[in-house]
């Protein structure tokens, strides 16, 4: 996923993300509990850690149906324009 310069204040670019994990470490029971302070179970940890990858996993799939639907709609109007 490409960001652009100026997107550099935006919560979602690259540049952000990477700041948050420069080493790219898996998030742990034991990071989670320190990053959210909150006082929680083992088993509610790795709950709520399972449910943060299945987002993830679940939001990587619509942006790759996404990227798939828009190479299909510029491919069809390339076609419709060397059709005309």
């Amino acid at each position: 996923m490409k960001t652009e310069k100026n997107d550099s204040n935006k919560i979602f670019s690259i540049e952000n993300l990477l700041k948050v994990n420069p080493d790219r470490k898996p998030l742990t029971v034991e990071k989670l509990c320190e990053l959210s302070e909150l006082d929680l179970s083992d088993g509610d940890a790795q709950e709520i850690i399972f449910s943060i990858r299945t987002f993830c996993f679940i939001l990587l799939e619509v942006v790759k149906e996404k990227e798939l639907i828009l190479k299909s709609i510029e491919s069809i109007t390339n076609h419709q324009q060397l059709a005309a």
